[in-house]
């Protein structure tokens, strides 16, 4: 049942690429259903199935201008660590540093720090 749930939500992203108003609320369902233990539970037979969901995740956050998409699917992507594997893991760490390490991202980061300092 979790495989057949987490198959839809891989469907929902290859019926509606690049569609703002579709992937944001997706990646923010997909992040509460990782939270669940009941899909926790499942690692061990969903780990294809999260590698392709981190595939999906990068394409759709690739180049986009969206901070709002980005954020979003930044948080999903941390999500996926809560399954512990560990070919997942090495993916997701390596993107998402590839992220903070970005120019614009930097940016953002640093205003935020400074601001807080004041």
């Amino acid at each position: 049942m979790i495989a057949n749930l987490i198959d839809n939500f891989i469907e929902i992203f290859n019926r509606h690429p690049d569609e703002e108003r579709v992937i944001v609320p997706l990646f923010k369902t997909l992040e509460r259903t990782f939270e669940k233990d009941e899909v926790l539970n499942k690692k061990d037979i969903l780990v294809e199935k999260l590698i392709k969901i981190y595939e999906l995740i990068i394409k759709e956050i690739a180049k986009t201008k969206s901070i709002g998409k980005l954020v979003a699917g930044v948080c999903t992507l941390v999500g996926l660590l809560r399954f512990g594997s560990k070919e997942v893991s090495k993916r997701v760490l390596n993107h998402c540093a590839n992220i903070m390490l970005h120019k614009y991202i930097s940016g953002i980061i640093s205003l935020t720090i400074l601001g807080s300092q004041w």
